[in-house]
């Protein structure tokens, strides 16, 4: 009906200016502008290219497979040789709007209701692989569903690997499992505590980690895995010595089984983390200067920033939805997985600056930055990169890339929704990494 309107008002004011000479020598210019106004509605109306993207093809958005159109108003993919771990469905080879859980998990065969903006997407069966796929994207008003059948089987590993807060997330020095019969596997650990989780192959392409439920793991009880958030204790704070983990392979669902000889939680240690250090959780230490006291002191910082306990994401202090003053007491919130960041006041660089925690009461932190000789806030011509519910977003910027760790291009746009991790971003030619949760 659109394309209709458009092809008769062109026809319409190309007939007036025919038949009016005054309108002549401009018809041309007219008609170009106009060709061009056309062109960019219609391809406003265009159906947007959708995507499956996943560990299947290490999250590799440009290459992700893209459904074809039916005749029945469907979509569909022929043929995946292996989908194994999490996936999810975008548009356009682009991180900007995916389709993905709605909160429980895909079963083999049955339609799966999308949903817009979600966390990604894993198979009930967390043990299998799944080969010679075909897919079906249905599509109900702005509602997307999803059908996955294949072949099941195990997935073809190398080695199962232990990686998490207590050894720096090195993925590539990440401690390996053991085989010690068939689709069973062990490793001990001296020390261990934080969250964490089980990859294959040193990569983070294929992972166990936390089931639908999002519950965490109880030690002594065998945990069924997923391919959700980041696993954990109930009580993540805890040091373990001697741990035995066994992962077995050997039923419907992969599960994790957790022992430790003992567990001591020690004086909680506090970060300062944010995109002045690149979000690493290994750096910006606090002093502890007291019973539930903590300072640090740093000539400058810009940016959004949190304070992290233990190193490690949850149970972090976060905004309470308003910014910071410099020398006002800030009464924060504890968020136990994400939560917004932390920024003073507009984020511009700050110098010679202290900025002192009062824990006491763990629930409800209170800090206070305070100035050193010469502090004060710095107009800065940076642009400003904000991570917030996994989205990247970035102003004040002309042009902006972002990249994996590995230098893959993820995406070119001021915002971009992207899968949790390490990324690099490069703003009007300036570095910064972030971490998105």
């Amino acid at each position: 009906m659109a394309l209709q309107i458009c092809i008769y008002v062109i026809f319409a004011i190309t007939k007036t200016i025919i038949i009016n000479p005054y309108y002549i020598y401009n018809m041309r210019k007219f008609l170009l502008s106009l060709v061009a106004i056309v062109a960019t509605a219609l391809a406003g109306m265009a159906e947007p290219v959708y995507c499956f993207v996943g560990a299947f093809n290490g999250w590799n958005k440009d290459a992700a497979p893209e459904f074809v159109q039916q005749g029945d108003g469907t979509y569909k993919i022929d043929n995946i040789a292996e989908i194994v771990g999490a996936f999810k469905v975008i548009e356009d080879h682009s991180w900007n709007v995916g389709y993905a859980s709605n909160g429980s998990t895909l079963n083999i065969g049955e339609e799966y209701k999308l949903q817009k903006g979600g966390g990604d997407v894993s198979f009930t069966k967390s043990a299998s692989s799944f080969t010679n796929c075909s897919l079906t994207l249905r599509k109900d008003g702005d509602d997307l569903y999803l059908t996955i059948n294949g072949t099941e089987q195990m997935p073809e590993v190398g080695v199962w690997c232990l990686c998490g807060i207590w050894n720096g997330w090195n993925i590539g020095e990440a401690p390996e499992f053991t085989k010690v019969s068939e689709n069973v596997f062990e490793i001990n650990v001296a020390e261990f505590w934080g969250t964490f989780g089980i990859f294959a192959d040193h990569s983070w392409n294929i992972s166990f980690k936390k089931n639908a439920t999002g519950a965490n793991v109880v030690l002594g009880e065998p945990y069924v895995l997923g391919a959700g958030q980041d696993l954990c204790t109930d009580n993540q704070d805890m040091h373990y010595t001697n741990v035995k983990m066994v992962l077995d392979l050997s039923g419907e669902n992969a599960t994790l089984t957790m022992t430790a000889e003992s567990g001591a939680e020690p004086t909680p240690g506090y970060q300062l983390v944010g995109a002045y250090n690149g979000w690493a959780l290994e750096s910006g230490d606090m002093t502890l200067v007291g019973e539930g006291l903590y300072e640090i002191e740093l000539d400058k910082m810009a940016g959004e920033f949190k304070i992290t306990k233990n190193r490690s994401w949850n149970n972090a202090i976060v905004s309470n939805g308003s910014a910071v003053e410099i020398g006002v007491p800030y009464y924060a919130s504890v968020s136990s997985e994400s939560g917004n960041n932390l920024i003073i006041g507009d984020g511009s660089e700050i110098t010679n600056f202290k900025l002192s925690l009062d824990v006491t009461n763990a629930e409800e932190p209170v800090f206070t930055v305070t100035g050193l000789s010469g502090a004060g806030l710095v107009a800065s011509d940076a642009a400003k990169v904000k991570v917030q519910g996994g989205t990247i977003s970035v102003a004040g910027a002309e042009k902006v890339a972002v990249y994996t760790t590995a230098g893959t291009l993820v995406s070119k746009a001021a915002s971009s929704t992207v899968a949790s991790g390490l990324y690099i971003v490069v703003a009007d030619g300036k570095v910064q990494k972030v971490a998105v949760k």
